[in-house]
């Protein structure tokens, strides 16, 4: 294995990384969107059983 080789492999192990800590942070938001949907939903079907009484079947 020749410098350049070690390079190019260091290139991708970083590349890797960088992927890696990308796809944690995703992986985070869109944990935190659905918790945040979740409580949007909830508070829609609050507000609909406090105005119209029992929630239709779904």
């Amino acid at each position: 294995m020749d410098g350049r080789d070690r390079w190019e492999g260091a290139t991708d192990a970083r590349r890797r990384d960088s992927h890696a800590r990308r796809l944690d942070q995703m992986e985070s938001e869109n944990q935190e969107l659905n918790q945040h949907l979740r409580r949007q939903q909830e508070s829609c079907w609050d507000r609909w059983d406090s105005d119209m009484g029992d929630r239709p079947r779904r």
